[in-house]
């Protein structure tokens, strides 16, 4: 007599039993990384290594459960190239370094990014303009704008960008060597419009303390002598950022470290974040999206 298919059913879950029993379990993501390896930049002038080293591992070990060890780059972009290659598994970034990481791999994701002290999330650029100047950026055509010299993602690219748009001429640019000698063309009237900075909240808004205006006003300039014409799309401050393939639970045991450092360990907290001393909130990939444009734009642009 034939089995019937509940005897053959028997039969399987039977067999399968000690089958699966001498399968070795798959090891854990602990074991599986064995050491959580983390990549930080040192402070200039610090050397090969960053204060509070052993603390820092601690609480992170601590939080991870697992053996801890910091790799120190001399720089961001040899850290992205670090964290892409997979030689560490952690990294601490500008946004634009993050940028720049992604773009090198599409391998990596944020987990938190730092606030201000006073509230503020990110920055954006902010044109400002001496009253009876220009009150728009239709009106900003030839005339000078004093822009502080920095590095690949300079917001007079945004800017002349945006002029553009509007169907105004583009202004002359006049590089100052510093965000200081910017400011002191523009108080002593020398051009007729600055390219500065302001801090933000995350809903947009400018913060009241800090950025140009506020350094503006420490040289004697009042504040309705100038009024702003431009402002760049907000950037969030640099993330903390993981490989994207680190198990869910190690990224979420990180991203609860890191939002509650500043309450919790507020002598670790000062190690990990020593600029801005606002603590930490969760952030996504998205939020970094229009600066990971802006460095994709820039790869894409034939060299002069």
């Amino acid at each position: 007599m034939p089995p019937t298919s509940r005897t053959i059913a028997s039969i399987a879950a039977a067999v399968a039993v000690p089958l699966l029993a001498a399968v070795p379990a798959r090891a854990g993501w602990r074991e599986d990384l064995g050491t959580f390896r983390i990549g930080m930049v040192a402070e200039p002038g610090a050397g090969p290594s960053v204060a509070g080293l052993p603390a820092l591992k601690e609480a992170y070990a601590a939080a991870l459960g697992m053996p801890v060890e910091v790799l120190v780059a001399r720089n961001l972009p040899a850290l992205a190239a670090a964290q892409a290659d997979h030689r560490v598994d952690y990294a601490i970034y500008s946004a634009a370094a993050y940028a720049a990481a992604w773009r090198l791999c599409g391998c990596v994701e944020p987990l938190a990014a730092p606030l201000g002290a006073d509230g503020s999330a990110g920055t954006r650029a902010v044109l400002l303009a001496r009253a009876g100047t220009a009150a728009s950026l239709a009106a900003v055509g030839g005339r000078p704008v004093a822009v502080a010299a920095s590095g690949l993602l300079a917001p007079s690219s945004a800017l002349l960008e945006a002029v553009a748009a509007a169907g105004g001429a583009a202004p002359a640019i006049v590089e100052a060597a510093s965000a200081e000698d910017a400011e002191r063309l523009f108080a002593a009237g020398e051009v007729d419009l600055i390219l500065g900075w302001e801090p933000v909240a995350a809903d947009g808004t400018p913060v009241p303390a800090g950025g140009t205006r506020q350094r503006l006003a420490t040289r004697g300039m009042d504040a309705t002598g100038f009024l702003a014409v431009w402002t760049s799309p907000f950037v969030r401050y640099g993330p903390h950022a993981v490989r994207t393939e680190l198990d869910g639970e190690a990224k979420r045991l990180l991203a609860d470290f890191l939002v509650g450092l500043k309450d919790r360990r507020p002598d670790v907290y000062d190690l990990v974040e020593f600029h801005r001393q606002g603590g930490f909130v969760a952030t996504t990939h998205d939020e970094y999206r229009g600066v990971i444009d802006a460095v994709g734009a820039l790869a894409a642009a034939p060299t002069p």
